[in-house]
């Protein structure tokens, strides 16, 4: 199974949110062969999340960082813009994971050749599509195979991007996510109680479905605010803690 965790940096004092990237020269530096994390940490700062990832074709545990840039879309939707870094020992970048809704960041992507010629040369992403979490658990039971079958039921992702980790191969990304959000209220600090914090009631759904240039499904990733009972509805070859991606 694939493991993928991070958390906030404790080297970091504040997070800042919906920073922007400067996608060319980030396109620029993934389109190395020999990226070094001081290369990205020089461009994009010092990672607010940091973590770990493992990979079943690659027998060893690396280190990540994570940059997160989303917000808040049209109809409860997130306009992502999220950059995952895994690296080894030596600093070496071993994992990227980029997705976004913006287009001059998909185009930037396609640039650097990894997505979005030929066949998905003309599709887009769609920031206001509010994806429907049973629709999505119904299309899953028919186990699709191609990436057209998602977008013929679900409509255009709302973002999209390409995952190429260690020892596998370059995946395309498209990725749809729904958030309902409501403030619940004020609590005090643990630490400082003479401070207080905003309390969310956050549910997020995302679905993220990674395949190849010709549109065959590889993985898909299917996060809802949800019981276990749901999964036991899918195909043995999806449920969760079948050994499937």
């Amino acid at each position: 199974m694939q493991s993928i965790y991070w958390t906030s940096n404790p080297k970091v004092s504040s997070i800042s949110i919906n920073a922007r990237k400067p996608i060319q020269e980030l396109a620029g530096l993934v389109a190395t062969d020999a990226m070094m994390v001081p290369d990205v940490e020089k461009l994009l700062g010092v990672a607010p999340y940091t973590g770990f990832i493992q990979t079943p074709k690659a027998q060893e545990q690396r280190s990540l960082l994570f940059y997160d840039s989303s917000k808040v879309g049209k109809n409860d939707t997130v306009a992502e813009n999220l950059l995952l870094i895994g690296f080894d020992q030596s600093q070496r970048v071993t994992d990227v994971l980029w997705q976004s809704s913006d287009p001059k960041e998909v185009e930037a992507m396609g640039a650097i050749g990894f997505a979005y010629m030929g066949r998905r040369g003309d599709q887009k992403a769609e920031v206001g599509n509010r994806i429907d979490p049973a629709k999505i658990d119904a299309l899953l039971v028919t186990d699709p195979k191609d990436i057209a079958d998602f977008e013929l039921a679900l409509g255009m992702p709302t973002s999209r991007g390409y995952k190429k980790f260690m020892n596998e191969d370059k995946l395309l990304v498209s990725s749809w996510a729904h958030q309902k959000m409501r403030f619940v209220g004020k609590q005090p600090g643990t630490s400082n109680k003479q401070k207080s914090y905003l309390t969310l009631d956050l549910a997020l759904s995302r679905l993220m479905v990674a395949y190849r240039p010709d549109g065959e499904v590889v993985e898909v990733m299917w996060i809802k605010p949800a019981s276990l009972e749901s999964a036991r509805a899918l195909p043995a070859s999806t449920q969760l803690g079948s050994g499937a991606p």
